[in-house]
């Protein structure tokens, strides 16, 4: 199932240093878009459906599907520590999900030239562009996309739902309903360049919450103009909510953004006061349209949002205060 775009990568890979992984190593002539997992899965899948002893499904999955695995599904499955269980679990729960899922996995390559073109725009405004490649995995529904150094990861289960794809196997507060409400598989190659260009920024691991915010929004702001999107039409809930209520919740983010702990903030479906989940992309991406804005040079601005040393916070916190959005320097916020 993948899809060679070597011309691309090789472009890509002109004056380039990468990041990789000691058992990997990404070579000019390697996939940009791998999709070779999903067809894997199916096998597997369709296998253990029609094996009426339960005993034997484990090594099926072991055999047909994991053995097989690509450098990007080991990721995944180690970056959200998946297990075969849940793999196992998933399959018996629901086969009509799947089942409905499987015309759109299997057309999967279709999206690649579309990535191709996008991460063209993307080179135009960041020519320092490095190198990367882009799984399309089967996860256990804990991820719809994430980067591993010059990997991006894509959970196919969650990130290419449709309109036509069968939930009514799932409860009704199943957590990524809300998600699925967004009609991903309309966004998939969005997706693909916000997490595209987080293979080219620096990790903000155990940080204050407004280094992630600022490294997830300019992330998101940059992908908006490669996807030429403006702010009033991304799709994402806590953009839309954030452009309604921008005060309430710069107001509330000041008082958190210094804890690690980023509680409601990223990546929870925990109550909060707003009803809006993820609103520190919204911030992030406030403060990095204020910087864009204020640089004649569009090239150099984005250079600096992804160029940023997102590892250190007393960096970013600079970085912040330099941008003039916030009337107290961050400090005076502690």
């Amino acid at each position: 199932m993948g899809i060679r775009i070597v011309a691309l990568l090789i472009l890509l890979s002109l004056g380039c240093t990468q990041t990789q992984d000691s058992d990997y190593a990404l070579n000019p002539s390697d996939q940009l878009t791998v999709t070779t997992d999903l067809a894997n899965f199916y096998t597997a899948f369709d296998s253990i459906r029609g094996d009426a002893n339960p005993r034997n499904h484990k090594h099926i999955l072991e055999t047909l599907f994991l053995a097989k695995a690509s450098p990007g599904q080991r990721s995944m499955i180690d970056v959200r520590r998946y297990k075969d269980s849940e793999y196992l679990e998933n399959i018996a729960r629901y086969p009509k999900f799947y089942e409905s899922l499987r015309p759109t996995i299997l057309a999967t390559d279709s999206i690649a030239a579309q990535i191709e073109s996008k991460l063209k725009k993307l080179q135009e405004l960041y020519p320092n562009l490095k190198p990367a490649q882009i799984f399309f995995t089967m996860g256990a529904f804990r991820s719809n996309g994430t980067t591993l150094q010059d990997r991006v990861l894509i959970g196919s289960e969650l990130a290419l739902v449709s309109q036509t794809t069968d939930l009514s196997e799932f409860p009704k507060d199943y957590w990524a309903r809300e998600y699925w409400k967004s009609r991903p598989l309309d966004h998939i190659v969005k997706l693909n360049i916000h997490e595209y260009v987080h293979t080219q920024q620096k990790e903000s691991l155990n940080t204050p919450l407004f280094v992630t915010a600022l490294r997830e929004g300019a992330a998101e702001f940059i992908t908006d103009i490669v996807m030429n999107i403006p702010k009033e039409e991304n799709h994402e809930p806590s953009i839309q909510y954030g452009i309604q209520h921008e005060t309430e919740v710069m107001d509330a983010f000041v008082q958190d953004m210094f804890n690690t702990d980023y509680g409601y903030w990223l990546w929870s479906n925990a109550n909060n006061p707003f009803g809006t989940r993820d609103l520190a992309y919204f911030v992030g991406y406030i403060l990095s349209e204020k910087f864009y804005n204020s640089h004649a040079n569009s090239v150099e601005a984005i250079a600096a949002l992804i160029e940023l040393n997102y590892s250190n916070p007393q960096t970013v916190q600079q970085f912040i205060d330099e941008i003039g959005y916030f009337p107290r320097p961050l400090n005076s916020y502690q």
